[in-house]
C-alpha cells in the first residue's frame, strides 16, 4: 500500500475493530521538552535516551538529544542524537515503547568534536509558537581521541608550523537541531566559532590590552593571531563538497601544494548495526566500496569516497544523511573517509581561503548545515526527502510485486540499478552490474523500494519511489529488478524510462523459489541442533567461491566461501526457500560432530527432503565449550537480537555462552528460559569495558541490575587509568572475588591495551609516553599516545588474555622482516598491474624482489594464477590473487620455525634454559632471521612474559558481532566436571580460567599431561629429559598437520602430520623432550594449514580482512607532503584468510629445582607496575617512583577531559 494512505487506514482498522488503534486523527504537534518521564521517551531495542534528556517532535518524526551526561553509545560526550524514529500512531507503540534503530551522531570540524558541560544544552524554541523547534548544544571543541592531539603539537613544532600557519583547530561548537512543522527530517546548523590565536600561527605578539566592545568578538590576522579589532559581522557559510577532495589537506591545507588551511567539517554517524547501509551507485555493498580503492593504494583520507546521500534501513524505519545545496548549483557529496556496517564518519562542508581573499582568512565564525531524515523502514523513502528538499527533478514508478501465481508478493523489493547501455539486453543481474563497475567502479544500485514498506498493515505488494530524471531530456532510462523478501528469488530484468512529473506503472513476477526440507539427527535418531550451509556446484562440478552467486550489492549479506544460503535449526528441523539450482549442503554442529555433505538439485517450486545424520567424533570429556567475547543488539556494532545470539552460539555446540557487550552489562538467561533451551545451553552475565584508548577488557560473571537503563550497571570507563578500571571490573563481579578479567586482543592497535603502552616484545620494557606526541629527539619521532596522563601508571591485574581473537589470524604470531618485506612488495607488484599480461608477469618474473609472489606461485600453481577468466573483471582478478596470496603468506607466518624462535629468545637477554634447541650465539648479534617490530604476535609476547614469571592465561574468543564471525569460532575449552549443561556454573569456568585450565582453539582438541599433571599445575622434572603424553584430535572433516612444542619459550619439537583430516585423534604418543635446567614450562601449538585441512566452507572466510587503521593512517599521512617525514612505515600483513584449525595450550609449570615452587630468575616485566619508595631507585629503566601511588611509573603532566557522569 503506498505511504500516504498508512496512517488513515490504520485508524479506519482501529475504528473498525482491527488489530491496532489509535486517534481520530493523528495529533499535529511540534514540540522541544526535556524529558521528565520515561514514557516520554522514544524507546526500542537499542534507544539510549533517557530521562533528562532532550526530545524534539513532530507529527512526522520524533529525535533524541542526550543531556550533559557521558554518552551510553559510542560516543564520549553528551549532548549527541541519539534516538529517532517516526511518530507513530499506534498506541501501541507509544509510552516509550518505539522503534528506535540508530545509534548516534556528533557533529566535528577538523576533527574536533564538542565537548558539553554545565549548561550548554537547551530548548531555544518549544514549537508552541508554531514555529520549528530547536534544541541547542554549545560547547568547546575537543579531539575525539587524545591520539589526535598530534595535530596540535605538530603545529608548534619549529620545523613544521611554518608549513601550517593559521590552522583551526581552537574551535566552540553550536549546534541547533531544528524540527520544522511537518518535516521528515531534522535539520542540523553548526557554528564553529575561533577561539584564542590559531596554531601554526608563528609568535603572536601578546594582545595585552584592548577597550573594543564587540558584538562579534575580536578579529585575526592573515596568520592567525588575535588583534584589536571587530570580527567581521555575519557568518561564513562553508561550501559543500561536490568532489573527492583529501580531508587532510582541507583542515591543515598543503603550502607545497599552495593550498591554505581551511575547515573540512560534517558528522560522526553510527547508524546502527541493526541497518544496512546505502549509497546510490555502491548499493548495499559498502564493503567492497572500501576495500577495493584500499587494496590499489587509496586511502580513504586522500581518496574519500564522494557519496549522493547515505541511507541506512533495517525494518520499520530508516534514515538518511545529506547536505542541500541552492538552485542551480552543483549537487553536494557527502565524503566518507571511514565506513563499516555500522560506523561512518561523513564530511559535508569545507573552508578553502585563496591568496587573494584576505577577508576569509579573518572570519572568525563558519557555519555548515546538514540533514538527518527519518523513513518508512526503506531507501526509497529516505531518497524521496532527499530529491524534494534538493528540487531534484523527478518522476515516479510505482506498482505491485506479483508471485508466478499472480498474488502479492508481501513486502517484497524493488531494485533500481543504472543501464549503462540502453540499446543492449541484459541476461541477469549480475551481468548488468559488472558491466556498471567496468564503467564507474560500482555496481550501480541507485535506489531500493520496499513493496509493503515499514508497518503497512495492509500487504498487498505495492510500492512507490520517485526516481531522478535528466534535467535537459526530462527521462531517465532504468534497469528494475524485484526480489523476494527474503532476496532469494528474483524478478525478470526490466527496463522503463521515467519521464518528469509522470508515472510509471509496472508489476515485476518473481521467480518461484526451490525449497529444501531437512531433518538433523545424532546416531540416535534425536533431533539435533545443526547449521547449514549450500554452496552452488557450477558448470564442471566445481564448487562456487568468493560471492559465488549471492548479491552483496542488493543487500544479501556478504558470507564469501561460495555460500549462497545459510540457516540455523534449534530444532534440528527446518525449511529453507532456495534459489533453483544445483548445490553442495553442509550440516554441522560445531568442531566435535562430524559433517554432512550431499549434493541436490532444486527446481522452482521443488521440495527436496533431507535426513542428515551427525555423529559426536571428539571426546571432550573434561572439558565444556566457552565462548566469552560475545556481542548482541545492546552493542552499538552489532545488529544481531538476542534471541538470534542465543540460537547461533547453540547450533556450535557452545555450552557456556557469556554477553559481553560493549560497556552494557547483558543477561541472556531470560532469552534462554523464554526459548525453553536451558538444557542447551548455559550462560553467563558479562561486559566488554571498551574504551577508546586505554584497550579493552572483559570481566564475568558480573552484577546486573535491570532499573538501570541501558547500561545495567556498567562502568564508565572515562578517565580511567588501567588500574582504575581493573578496580572497576572487580567491583561488579557478582560474588566478592569469583570472577576474572580478561585482556581483549592485546595487540589490536587503538583498542589493545599492550599496544598502547608500547610494550617492547623483548624487553618488556614499556614506552615512556610522558613526552611530546611529535618530537625529533625521540626515536620514533611520532608517538600517538604521548602525553597521555592515563598512561602514568600501568596494570598487570588482569587474569588471562586473547591469544587467540576473531579470526585475527594476524595478531598471533609475529612475522620475519622477510615474510613482511617480499609479501608487501608482491602486494605492490599487483596493485600496479594494469593487464592480464602484467598480472601473470608478476609470478613468472625471476626477479629476486619478487620472491614472494614466486613462493605464493609454487603452492598455488601457476597456471591457476597466470590467468584471469574471459568475463573477470580484472580488479577481481586481482582480488582473487591477493586472497591466495594472503592465505599462503599467512600460513608461512603461523608456522614456527626452530631458527625463528631461536631468533626470538635470544633476544630476550636472558640466560638459556634448555640446552640443544639454540646454537650457541657468537658476539653480540642475535642471529637471524629478524623478527617484524611492528606486528607482534600475542603468543610471541605470552612466551616472554611467562619467562618473566608472568603466567597470564591465553584463551580464545570470537569477538562475534554477527554472522560472519560465529560464536566459538574460536573457543575456550574450560576443565570441568559437570556433566550436565544445568550443572555448568559460570562462577566455576571463571576460577577454572584464573588457574589456567583452558585450551584457547579453533576447532583441534589438545590433551597433554606430564606425570599426571595438566596446563596450570606444577610438576616436578629432574634429570635432562622429561616425557609428555599428547594426543590431538578434530573432527573428520578439518585436520591437523603441525605439531610445535615449546620448552621455556624454545621450540622443542615439531610433529609433522601427513594423513589428512579423516582420522579423528590426529596424534597419540609420548614424547622426549630437554627438561631446562631451571623451573620452565611447556606449552603446545597445534595447526592446519594444508588446503584439505581448513574448515570452510562451514567456517566462514573474512573476505575483505581487517581495517588496519595503523596502515590507512599511515598511508593517509605519507602522502602528504612533509608530515610523510615524521610517520614510520606500517607494511601490509596478511588479514583475509580462511580459518585454519589451531590450538594452543596454558603451560604446564616445571619445576626444575624440587623446591616444589615455580619462579623464574628474570625480573618481572618492566610494564607491570611495582611498589617504590620515593628517592630509593627501584623502579626499571626510566621509570620513576610516583609519589603519590607509592608504584613505578612515569610522571606525566595533564589531566583527562571529562570526569565520568554516568548515573
Amino acid at each position: 500500500m503506498s505511504r500516504t494512505g498508512l496512517i488513515r487506514l490504520a485508524c479506519v482498522l482501529s475504528l473498525s475493530g482491527g488489530l491496532v488503534a489509535c486517534d481520530d486523527e493523528p495529533e499535529s504537534h511540534l514540540k522541544a521538552f526535556q524529558a521528565e518521564r520515561e514514557d516520554q521517551l522514544i524507546g526500542g531495542d537499542v534507544a539510549m535516551a533517557r530521562v533528562g534528556d532532550y526530545i524534539l517532535e513532530n507529527d512526522k518524526i520524533r529525535i533524541a538529544i542526550l543531556g550533559e551526561q557521558s554518552s551510553p553509545g559510542p560516543g564520549v560526550y553528551g549532548g549527541t542524537l541519539v534516538d529517532a524514529d517516526l511518530q507513530r500512531v499506534e498506541e501501541r507503540y507509544r509510552g516509550g515503547r518505539g522503534h528506535d534503530q540508530f545509534a548516534e551522531i556528533f557533529p566535528f570540524a577538523n576533527l574536533l568534536v564538542p565537548k558539553p558541560g554545565g549548561t550548554d544544552i537547551s530548548v531555544v524554541n518549544d514549537g508552541s509558537d508554531g514555529k520549528a523547534a530547536i534544541v541547542r548544544v554549545s560547547a568547546e571543541g575537543a579531539f575525539f581521541l587524545h591520539a589526535l592531539g598530534v595535530l596540535e603539537e605538530l603545529l608548534e613544532n619549529e620545523v613544521l608550523k611554518e608549513l601550517f600557519e593559521d590552522v583551526r583547530i581552537h574551535l566552540r561548537f553550536e549546534t541547533d537541531y531544528i524540527l520544522e512543522p511537518g518535516a521528515s527530517y531534522v535539520r542540523m546548523v553548526t557554528r564553529a566559532t575561533r577561539i584564542g590565536s590559531s596554531e601554526g600561527a608563528g609568535e603572536c605578539a601578546e594582545l595585552t590590552s584592548c577597550d573594543l566592545e564587540c558584538a562579534t568578538g575580536l578579529a585575526y590576522d592573515e596568520v592567525g593571531c588575535l588583534i584589536c579589532e571587530c570580527a567581521p559581522e555575519g557568518v561564513e557559510r562553508l561550501t559543500h563538497f561536490t568532489e573527492s577532495t583529501s580531508i587532510f589537506e582541507g583542515a591543515l591545507g598543503e603550502a607545497t601544494k599552495g593550498i591554505e588551511p581551511g575547515l573540512v567539517a560534517g558528522d560522526f554517524t553510527f547508524f546502527g548495526a541493526q541497518n544496512d547501509l546505502f549509497a546510490p551507485g555502491m548499493g548495499f555493498d559498502e564493503e567492497r566500496a572500501v576495500f577495493e580503492p584500499l587494496f590499489e593504494g587509496r586511502d580513504p583520507f586522500t581518496y574519500p569516497l564522494a557519496l549522493d546521500y547515505m541511507a541506512a534501513a533495517g525494518g520499520a524505519v530508516s534514515y538518511g544523511y545529506f547536505s542541500v545545496n541552492g538552485p542551480g548549483e552543483t549537487e553536494p557529496r557527502v565524503l566518507v573517509p571511514i565506513i563499516t556496517s555500522s560506523t561512518t564518519a561523513f564530511s559535508t562542508s569545507e573552508l578553502r581561503c585563496g591568496d587573494d581573499d584576505p577577508e576569509c582568512r579573518r572570519a572568525t565564525s563558519w557555519e555548515f548545515e546538514r540533514y538527518l531524515a527519518v523513513g518508512d523502514g526503506d531507501i526509497a523513502s529516505i531518497a524521496d526527502i532527499v530529491h524534494e528538499l534538493r528540487g531534484t527533478p523527478t518522476g515516479r514508478l510505482e506498482g505491485a510485486v506479483l508471485t508466478q501465481q499472480v498474488t502479492p508478493a508481501v513486502n517484497a523489493r524493488v531494485f533500481v540499478i543504472a543501464d549503462p547501455d540502453p540499446d543492449r539486453e541484459w541476461t541477469n543481474v549480475h551481468e548488468l552490474t559488472q558491466a556498471n563497475r567496468a564503467l564507474t567502479g560500482m555496481p550501480g544500485v541507485m535506489n531500493a523500494i520496499d513493496a509493503d514498506v515499514g508497518l503497512d498493515p495492509v500487504e498487498d505488494g505495492a510500492f512507490s519511489a520517485t526516481l531522478p530524471v535528466d534535467p535537459e531530456t526530462g527521462a531517465m532510462t532504468y534497469m528494475i529488478v524485484a526480489a523476494s523478501e527474503d532476496l532469494v528469488t528474483l524478478s525478470p530484468l526490466q527496463r522503463v524510462v521515467i519521464r518528469e512529473n509522470q508515472s510509471t506503472r509496472i508489476h515485476p513476477m518473481i521467480q518461484t523459489p526451490g525449497r529444501v526440507s531437512y531433518q538433523v539427527t545424532d546416531t540416535a535418531g534425536s533431533l539435533l541442533e545443526a547449521k547449514i550451509v549450500l554452496v552452488p556446484i557450477e558448470e564442471g562440478g566445481a564448487l562456487a567461491s568468493d560471492d559465488g552467486r549471492r548479491r552483496p550489492y542488493l543487500g544479501e549479506g556478504r558470507l564469501g566461501n561460495g555460500i549462497k544460503h545459510l540457516s540455523r535449526t534449534i530444532t534440528g528441523s527446518g525449511e529453507l526457500r532456495v534459489e533453483p539450482g544445483s548445490y553442495r549442503v553442509f550440516a554441522s554442529r560445531g568442531p566435535e560432530y562430524s559433517r554432512a555433505e550431499v549434493d541436490v538439485s532444486v527446481s522452482p517450486g521443488e521440495v527436496v527432503a533431507l535426513d542428515l545424520v551427525l555423529h559426536h567424533e571428539v571426546d571432550t570429556t573434561g572439558w565444556i565449550n566457552g565462548d566469552f567475547h560475545l556481542h548482541a543488539e545492546p552493542s552499538f556494532d552489532s545488529g544481531m537480537k538476542l534471541e538470534k545470539r542465543v540460537e547461533t552460539a547453540i547450533v556450535e555446540g557452545v555450552d557456556l555462552a557469556v554477553a559481553t557487550d560493549h560497556d552494557v552489562i547483558t543477561d541472556y538467561a531470560p532469552i534462554l528460559r523464554m526459548l525453553q533451551l536451558e538444557s542447551r545451553m548455559a550462560s553467563g552475565i558479562g561486559v566488554e569495558l571498551s574504551s577508546l584508548e586505554m584497550g579493552h577488557f572483559i570481566a564475568f560473571p558480573t552484577q546486573y541490575d535491570e532499573l538501570i537503563i541501558p547500561h545495567h550497571g556498567a562502568p564508565d570507563w572515562m578517565c580511567m587509568d588501567g588500574p582504575q578500571l581493573m578496580d572497576s571490573l572487580q567491583d561488579i563481579y557478582a560474588e566478592e572475588n569469583e570472577g576474572v578479567r580478561i585482556m581483549a586482543h592485546p595487540r589490536d592497535g587503538f583498542i589493545g591495551y599492550i599496544s598502547q603502552l608500547e610494550v617492547d616484545p623483548y624487553t618488556l620494557e614499556r614506552k615512556n609516553l610522558g613526552r611530546p606526541k611529535l618530537s625529533l629527539a625521540h626515536d620514533p619521532m611520532l608517538s600517538m599516545e604521548g602525553s597521555n596522563p592515563l598512561f602514568s601508571e600501568s596494570t598487570c591485574e588482569f587474569e588471562a588474555m586473547e591469544v587467540f581473537n576473531s579470526k585475527r589470524f594476524d595478531q598471533i604470531r609475529t612475522p620475519t622482516e622477510h615474510e613482511v618485506v617480499h609479501y608487501n612488495l608482491c602486494l605492490g607488484a599487483l596493485q600496479k598491474a594494469t593487464t592480464v599480461e602484467e598480472v601473470a608477469a608478476v609470478y613468472a618474473t625471476d626477479d629476486e624482489a619478487l620472491e614472494g609472489c614466486s613462493l605464493i606461485a609454487s603452492y598455488e600453481g601457476l597456471s591457476a594464477l597466470a590467468t584471469c577468466a574471459a568475463d573477470e573483471l580484472l580488479v577481481d582478478c586481482k582480488m582473487r590473487h591477493r586472497r591466495t596470496g594472503a592465505r599462503i603468506m599467512a600460513s608461512h607466518i603461523l608456522t614456527r620455525t626452530p631458527e625463528e624462535q631461536c631468533s626470538i629468545t635470544s633476544r630476550w637477554g636472558v640466560e638459556r634454559s634448555v640446552s640443544g634447541v639454540c646454537p650457541e650465539v657468537d658476539g653480540e648479534d642475535p642471529p637471524e632471521p629478524e623478527l617484524s617490530p611492528d606486528h607482534v604476535g600475542v603468543a610471541d609476547d605470552w612466551f616472554r612474559w611467562l619467562e618473566a614469571g608472568l603466567n597470564i592465561t591465553v584463551t580464545g574468543a570470537s569477538d562475534s558481532h554477527g554472522s560472519l564471525r560465529e560464536p566459538g569460532m574460536p573457543r575456550a575449552l574450560v576443565r570441568s566436571d559437570a556433566d550436565t549443561v544445568e550443572a555448568i556454573d559460570a562462577k566455576d569456568a571463571a576460577r577454572a580460567i584464573r588457574d589456567h585450565q583452558v585450551l584457547a582453539t579453533y576447532g583441534p582438541v589438545v590433551d597433554m599431561t606430564v606425570a599426571g599433571r595438566g596446563p596450570g599445575e606444577l610438576v616436578t622434572v629432574a634429570g635432562e629429559e622429561f616425557e609428555l603424553d599428547l594426543r590431538v584430535q578434530t573432527a573428520s572433516w578439518f585436520g591437523v598437520d603441525r605439531i610445535e612444542i615449546y620448552v621455556s619459550g624454545d621450540l622443542a619439537h615439531v610433529e609433522t602430520i601427513d594423513h589428512g583430516p579423516k582420522p579423528i585423534v590426529d596424534f597419540e604418543g609420548t614424547l622426549t623432550l630437554p627438561a631446562p635446567n631451571r623451573d620452565g614450562t611447556v606449552a603446545v601449538i597445534v595447526m592446519g594449514l594444508n588446503e584439505e585441512n581448513l574448515m570452510g566452507p562451514t567456517y566462514l572466510n573474512i573476505p575483505y580482512g581487517e581495517v588496519q587503521l595503523p596502515r590507512i593512517a599511515t598511508m593517509a599521512f605519507k602522502s602528504f607532503g612533509a608530515l610523510g617525514a615524521f610517520v614510520p612505515d606500517s607494511p601490509w600483513v596478511p588479514d583475509l584468510y580462511p580459518v585454519f584449525p589451531m590450538a594452543m595450550t596454558n603451560a604446564i609449570l616445571l619445576d626444575a629445582d624440587a623446591d616444589g615452587a615455580w619462579k623464574t630468575n628474570s625480573p618481572a616485566p618492566a610494564f607491570c607496575p611495582r611498589p617504590c619508595v620515593p628517592g630509593e631507585g627501584e623502579c626499571p629503566g626510566d621509570q620513576v617512583c610516583l609519589e603519590d601511588r607509592g608504584v613505578c611509573g612515569y610522571q606525566i603532566d595533564g589531566q583527562c577531559h571529562v570526569e565520568p557522569t554516568k548515573p
